[in-house]
């Protein structure tokens, strides 16, 4: 049986957020390792249906697990074509930034959390 292809994904942050790297196996959603790695991507349906989890692929190349939404993929403020993150998975080293916010556990006070979610 062949060795699962694995990747270094990193996704950029913003003025209240630091940059992230983790590792993501091919086959596996960026979502999946993200969760595991402590990263809350913002998710909704899980399906590629909602467009919640929308991020530019700055470098790199994605697949997709499952089927996805394609006008889901498309960002109206941006005017760009994004990758669905609960699907896709990478098929070389990514640099990614999300369109919404998202939340590093092991960098973020319980408080903060909170506020975030309400915010959200």
């Amino acid at each position: 049986m062949g060795e699962v292809s694995q990747y270094t994904v990193v996704i950029l942050g913003d003025a209240e957020t630091e940059a992230v790297r983790f590792m993501c196996h091919e086959g596996e959603s960026i979502a999946e390792a993200a969760e595991r790695e402590g990263v809350m991507l913002r998710i909704a349906c899980n399906n590629g249906g909602c467009g919640a989890c929308r991020a530019e692929i700055l470098a790199g190349e994605v697949g997709y697990l499952r089927p996805v939404s394609q006008k889901k993929r498309f960002d109206v403020r941006t005017q760009k074509m994004c990758e669905l993150l609960c699907r896709a998975t990478p098929l070389s080293n990514l640099i990614l930034k999300p369109l919404n916010p998202w939340l590093n556990r092991g960098k973020i006070s319980w408080k903060k959390y909170v506020q975030n979610i309400n915010e959200g």
